[in-house]
């Protein structure tokens, strides 16, 4: 799956809350920073991995009856693919 689809098909799991989806997408070393759902759940470190999908999914049902994440800017970097969105 090249980087567009890949970061596509991650915000649809999003937009669906799909933490299984979204654990098909990325890689199982990945680390992201959603700055929103992180900061309202206090959290100072990134989330990484399958658990860290899963912590997300559970921090944004906790905390946001609605929820919605668009990507804006996609870039590949190495073998790695770094997304800006709100």
């Amino acid at each position: 799956m090249n980087p567009e689809a890949a970061v596509s098909e991650l915000f649809a799991a999003f937009a669906a809350r799909d933490p299984e989806r979204a654990a098909r997408v990325l890689h199982p070393d990945c680390t992201f920073w959603a700055e929103g759902t992180s900061t309202a759940a206090g959290r100072i470190e990134p989330y990484h991995g399958p658990e860290g999908v899963q912590d997300y999914f559970a921090d944004a049902a906790r905390l946001w009856e609605h929820l919605e994440v668009h990507p804006q800017d996609v870039r590949t970097a190495g073998a790695g693919v770094i997304c800006f969105g709100v």
